[in-house]
């Protein structure tokens, strides 16, 4: 019968070859190694992590499988937060001779056991993106892992590297996405970095890199996300390497040194750009945007132009803003922007959650936008001219969970609509002009912080505030 027929090919096929996924699932030498896995790494890995009851192992939680052959192809290791630190037994992972991708994060490798260190893992020829990230690992490790020639995607923030000679061994690899981010990585960025032409991504924010950026960084025309923030390097405009990115998504150069007058025109023809950020840490960098005009093709989602000096100190917002509908966060802090509160910041992007503009020169009322806006969670137009609240800014913005109004110059009764909000995180209204009663003014429960110093409110806190609550009233 059909049925007999098929479970004698199990047999056959079972007895002979190691994996059939229509009979048994995965195959046995690849279940056995994951059990051993499992076994070594017991201490990092929650209790019964793999439940063994299940006999096909493509069905175990953070594996993936070939839907054909049933061979492990997928390996995402979740292990415990703060595991402890111990070295790794690489030679474990052998008999999964169809793996692709291995993320071992947080895992709580220190190392590798003598005798079986990552270079073993160049007899996984499939083997393209490892994510070592989270492990407490060091320079050391990197010769071996430059011997895995397959590995596309290499992920080692928060591994405690601190070396840039680091860059330089890495830069002989083929690879499409380098993250060396979260470290502690000390020195000038290596021109050999220039070598590595189909990189598509390259992480090396928040290290200690320093000095000028290799002028044939500008060889990386594949780049489609380049993140240098947070570092001490100088990145002096006009540069024509950033001209050569015509693929970038992303763009973060924020809190390095940016010196001279960059165009944003020159980005132009990045359509697919969605993350621009910059933010100098000095006061050298002058960011142009309507000398010439900026034609922004593409549709941003995050913008942080911090102390960038915007049009030199002009106060002219953007006005590409005007045609941009798509943003989840606005930075433009310290730039002297002056001019009415751009409410219409608000109404023209939807999705907009995180506005900041502090440290500018908007004067007037506080207008909110006239139609319900759902998203706003983070609003700081702290450090300006604003001179009156309006009462309808609780209903424009029922989902405000941070509101710093601080440094401007309210002043007068406090508008009792405040009185509604109930789901707020904190609320900063220090160093303005009002004048009230603080029990009659403030009913707002749900608020965890509220700081209210150096205004002029008198009398005593309502006795229902709860007792996270914070506030002063002194003048």
């Amino acid at each position: 019968t059909p049925s007999l027929a098929a479970a004698l090919l199990c047999l056959v096929i079972i007895s002979g070859e190691r994996f059939l996924p229509q009979c048994a699932g995965c195959p046995r030498d690849d279940r056995r190694a994951l059990l051993d896995i499992q076994s070594f790494l017991s201490e990092h890995l929650p209790l019964n992590y793999w439940d063994s009851s299940i006999r096909d192992c493509c069905q175990w939680r953070d594996v993936t499988c070939d839907s054909r052959t049933g061979r492990v192809t997928g390996l995402d290791l979740d292990a415990f937060p703060y595991p402890p630190a111990s070295p790794l037994n690489t030679s474990l992972f052998l008999p999964l001779e169809e793996l692709q991708s291995l993320s071992l994060k947080n895992v709580g490798i220190n190392g590798c056991m003598p005798g079986a260190g990552f270079e073993i893992w160049s007899k996984l020829t499939k083997l393209k993106v490892l994510d070592l990230s989270g492990n407490m690992l060091n320079d050391s490790i990197i010769t071996s892992l430059v011997a895995l020639s397959t590995i596309r995607s290499l992920f080692l923030n928060y591994t405690a590297l601190s070396s840039a000679v680091t860059i330089q061994q890495l830069s002989t690899m083929k690879l499409e996405t380098l993250d060396l981010s979260d470290n502690a990585i000390n020195g000038t960025i290596s021109t050999g970095i220039c070598n590595m032409e189909i990189l598509q991504e390259l992480h090396l924010n928040d290290n200690m890199l320093f000095g000028e950026l290799p002028s044939c960084i500008g060889n990386l025309t594949s780049l489609r996300v380049l993140d240098l923030s947070n570092n001490l390097l100088r990145v002096k405009f006009p540069s024509p390497s950033f001209a050569k990115f015509t693929s970038l998504v992303k763009l973060s150069l924020s809190n390095n040194h940016l010196e001279g007058v960059l165009f944003l025109s020159s980005l132009s023809n990045n359509r697919q750009l969605t993350h621009l950020e910059l933010a100098s840490s000095g006061n050298d960098f002058q960011l142009q945007t309507e000398n010439p005009a900026t034609d922004m093709s593409a549709q941003l989602q995050v913008l942080v132009l911090r102390n960038c000096n915007l049009n030199g100190n002009s106060a002219v917002i953007p006005r590409f803003l005007l045609h941009q509908h798509s943003l989840d966060l606005i930075d433009m802090s310290n730039n002297n922007l002056g001019g009415y509160f751009p409410s219409w910041l608000i109404e023209n992007n939807v999705n907009l959650s995180y506005l900041i503009l502090r440290g500018n020169s908007f004067s007037g009322p506080l207008f909110p936008p006239p139609k319900v806006h759902i998203n706003l969670q983070w609003l700081d137009a702290s450090c300006n001219k604003l001179s009156k609240l309006t009462m309808e800014i609780n209903v424009s913005l029922p989902n405000l969970q941070y509101l710093n109004l601080s440094d401007n110059s309210f002043q007068g009764v406090f508008p009792s609509s405040f009185n509604n909000m109930v789901s707020r995180v904190g609320v900063d209204l220090s160093s303005n002009n009002f004048l009230d009663d603080i029990g009659a003014a403030f009913k707002m429960i749900g608020i965890a912080n509220l700081i209210l110093s150096r205004n002029n409110f008198y009398g005593s806190l309502p006795q229902e505030l709860p007792p996270h609550f914070f506030s002063s009233s002194a003048k």
